[in-house]
């Protein structure tokens, strides 16, 4: 999967999941934690909507189907490049 991740990256491991474990071997997980990618770089903390185009509405759907919370990592430094716009935040003071 690309880093970072976008709805359809998302949506295709939770089909995976779904298929292979789920559906086939009735197996749940308890958890899954959306990590890289989630949020806007020039934000602090909110949904990209490039990448998530209708917010978290289909992956929240999809791991519903399957009976397992959804989390966010939410990055204290946030260092990865594509998690925060250095310049925007440099601007915002």
């Amino acid at each position: 999967m690309p880093i970072p991740f976008k709805e359809e990256d998302h949506l295709e491991l939770l089909r995976k999941i779904d298929e292979n474990l789920y559906t086939k071997h009735g197996v749940s997980i308890d958890s899954c934690v959306m990590t890289a990618g989630w949020s806007n770089p020039q934000t602090i903390g909110e949904i990209d909507e490039r990448r998530f185009p209708d917010g978290f509405s289909r992956v929240r759907e999809a791991s519903e189907r399957m009976q397992f919370q959804r989390g966010l990592w939410i990055s204290p430094r946030r260092f990865y490049p594509f998690a925060l716009d250095t310049n925007w935040a440099r601007q915002q003071g």
